[in-house]
């Protein structure tokens, strides 16, 4: 069995606020299911965990993603490069 530890990154330092405007949105969330997150959070660097779906359907036996999910994920990336190499 894999375990990773929680991660919690702080929605009030600036990468989490600049991210967030670029999906216009102040809003964050957790997220109940593992994913890489915590073995980078010791780089020192904030970690947000983003992507296309329904978090309750992730990693279940029937996972899938709606394509209209996938479309506005891809615009969405691309507001959050535009942010950051803006």
């Amino acid at each position: 069995m894999r375990e990773v530890q929680s991660l919690e990154t702080d929605r009030n330092c600036d990468f989490v606020r600049a991210f967030c405007s670029s999906l216009g949105t102040d809003e964050t969330s957790a997220v109940g299911f593992t994913t890489d997150g915590p073995h980078f959070a010791s780089l020192d660097a904030p970690v947000v965990i983003f992507g296309p779906g329904k978090p309750q359907l992730c990693h279940k036996p029937d996972e899938y993603i709606e394509i209209s999910d996938v479309e506005k994920a891809a615009g969405d990336y691309e507001n959050i490069i535009l942010k950051f190499l803006g």
